[in-house]
Formats: structure tokens, C-alpha cells, sequence
């Protein structure tokens, strides 16, 4: 991967940023475990060329990235992903008026701000981003605001997804995904003949249903990635706490090594859990990709515009949030990454 990257670090952690796209596309620990230069970056680095979102040619690159609404971004793809305003594939009506998977800013150039910031402009959205990015004076914790702001003089719904994938090897089939959430939703449709779970069933986290079960349908623990040889799978939880704090880790117990998130859940009421393990065979999947989408949002599902407006609430709980004319709306999220035997982001 020959790709430019903004670095933002303390002592403890280093965060590489990519100005295509947006995204946090590595964490590496500098010092504060054992093996921390030899730990490998638990963000999802794909397995095919990545390319800047400049150098996206239709003509030369459609037949490698698949095309589509989705060709661009996943060309440039890297680690932890803003979907916004969109999550999901738009309508074919969107599609036709060049409308992309999972909105624009995962594949327009951003902006450096300062020694801490970052911006773009989202020209189709008619809204301007920015992030910056904070940490502990000593410890591997990091804060990232982000502040969208309306361009536009209506109230516009949207889609705010921080969606978070890792990948091998930090990825293994022991990685276990703690959160904390009861009622749950597995994607209504059918994800194709590699998915194991049974379509639009509600569930109670982390036992997913099966397919085929019935009305007593046999599980899996969905703490952990699927076992099966291939996979392909979505399901939604809603985070319940008792408090407005809301959070997930991922722990590697053999590389004793753990990655946490930590934020409000008035802003992200909800989190999808995405799992590819060499389903797709189209480009640029090809059978060959192993990842697992950790996607904290304010949207269930992923879909259309339309979709998530119809959708409503699910399970009593808004699919969209709102930004006010001329107005903006801020999140912050905190990440940790440390040794996981020195306990989780509860814990801080």
C-alpha cells in the first residue's frame, strides 16, 4: 500500500489518517506493552491495491473495484470508515444521478487543520466536516470530535456511521467482540448463499440465529467471527446501558492486545455487526477477504436513502438523525488500544 497518510501520536499511540478518503487507517502502539513494535494494526487493511480516490479512472479501474456505487470508495477503503450522510447502497434513482455507497466522504480528498484537525467539504451532501483528534498526555487513549455542518437552508435527515472493520491478523477466530446490548436484528435480506443467519429475526445478543431453525432456530455466539469457512452477514444491536455511555471492545487474547470505543449512545443508539469471510466472489473481493465491521451508528440498517426515512424507528429508537438549516451537530468517540490483560475501556 503506497498511500499518503497523516500520523497524529502521543507517547503511547500513533494514528495514521488517510487524506483520500478520511479514514483511521492504522493504530500502532509505540511503547506500554512487551511487544508493542512487533503488534500488527488491528484496522482492517484490504487485501487488494489500494489507490487514491484521485486516481479513480471508470474506464481503467470499474473492472478491478467492481464499479458501481461502491467502486470508488472501495478502491481507497482502509481501516475505520465515516459513512455519511449514507449508509448503504443509494436507490437506483440516486445511483443514476451519481449517488454513492455510504456517502461522499469516504472518497474526497480532506484537508489538514492544524496540527490536530482535518476537513472536507461535501459538495452532492451540502455539508462541511471536520475532525480533530486529541489524546492522554501519556496513555494509548485518544479523543476524535467531529462537527457536521449544514451548507444547505432545509433540515436534512442523515446517516452518521463510524464504521469501524478489522482484519487479520488481528483478526482470528478467537477475537472476541464484548458489548453491551439484549435486543438484536439480523439484515431482512438474504445476504446470499454464505450467510448463516436467518433473515429480518430478531435475536437476544450475542446468541444470532441460524438459518433454517424455525421457530426454535439452533446459534452461534456472535462474540466471536463466524467459523465457517465462508460468510457473509449483517445484523444490528441496540446498545442498552445505564447511563448515556456506550461502548464495544475487541480483544486477541494470543496477542494479548485489545481495541476500544467508548461514546455517547444519544448519538450512536446502535451498532452493526458486518462479517465478510471469503463470500464475495466478485471484484475486488474474489473470495479472499476476511473482515469484520464494528459499526457504530445512528442508523440500523444499511439502505437508501428512502429505506432508512421508512424504516422510522426500530425497536422504538429513531433510524436517522437530524441537522438543522445553516446548523451543525457534533459526536466525539474515544479509542483505546493496550495490552488486553490491563482490563477495557470500562475500565479508564
Amino acid at each position: 500500500m503506497r498511500r499518503t497518510l497523516w500520523d497524529f501520536e502521543n507517547p503511547s499511540l500513533r494514528i495514521s489518517v488517510a487524506p483520500g478518503g478520511g479514514h483511521i487507517a492504522a493504530l500502532h502502539l509505540k511503547q506500554g506493552h512487551p511487544r508493542a513494535k512487533r503488534l500488527p494494526n488491528p484496522l482492517w487493511t484490504p487485501p487488494w491495491k489500494s489507490i487514491e480516490p484521485t486516481q479513480y479512472q471508470p474506464k481503467k479501474h470499474d473492472r478491478v473495484y467492481g464499479g458501481g456505487p461502491e467502486g470508488r470508495l472501495l478502491s481507497g477503503i482502509l481501516g475505520h470508515n465515516l459513512c455519511l450522510d449514507a449508509f448503504g447502497t443509494p436507490s437506483a434513482s440516486e445511483v443514476r444521478a451519481g449517488g454513492l455507497t455510504h456517502g461522499e466522504a469516504g472518497v474526497t480528498v480532506w484537508k489538514r487543520k492544524g496540527s490536530r484537525g482535518f476537513a472536507v467539504r461535501l459538495s452532492q451532501a451540502q455539508l462541511e466536516v471536520s475532525r480533530e483528534i486529541t489524546f492522554h498526555r501519556e496513555s494509548p487513549v485518544a479523543r476524535v470530535r467531529t462537527r457536521v455542518s449544514n451548507l444547505g437552508r432545509y433540515d436534512r435527515p442523515i446517516a452518521w456511521t463510524e464504521h469501524v472493520s478489522f482484519g487479520p491478523p488481528f483478526l482470528a477466530p478467537h477475537t472476541e467482540f464484548s458489548l453491551p446490548a439484549r435486543r438484536a436484528l439480523v439484515f431482512p435480506a438474504d445476504m446470499g448463499a454464505d450467510s448463516q443467519l436467518e433473515p429480518g429475526r430478531e435475536f437476544v445478543w450475542p446468541q444470532a440465529p441460524l438459518r433454517g431453525g424455525g421457530s426454535s432456530p439452533r446459534t452461534i455466539d456472535h462474540q466471536f467471527p463466524p467459523r465457517a469457512r465462508r460468510a457473509s452477514d449483517f445484523t444490528t444491536q441496540l446498545f442498552e446501558t445505564p447511563s448515556n455511555l456506550a461502548w464495544f471492545t475487541v480483544t486477541n487474547p494470543k496477542l494479548d492486545l485489545a481495541v476500544g470505543y467508548l461514546f455517547h449512545r444519544s448519538d450512536f443508539p446502535w451498532i452493526g455487526i458486518w462479517d465478510e469471510k471469503m463470500a464475495r466472489a466478485t471484484p475486488p473481493w474474489n473470495r479472499r477477504t476476511y473482515v469484520r465491521g464494528m459499526e457504530f451508528s445512528s442508523t440500523p440498517l444499511p439502505g437508501s436513502r428512502r429505506q432508512m426515512i421508512d424504516q422510522g424507528k426500530v425497536f422504538g429508537v429513531p433510524a436517522f438523525r437530524w441537522v438543522e438549516a445553516l446548523g451543525f451537530i457534533e459526536a466525539d468517540f474515544v479509542l483505546y488500544m493496550g495490552a488486553a490483560k490491563s482490563g477495557n475501556l470500562g475500565d479508564l
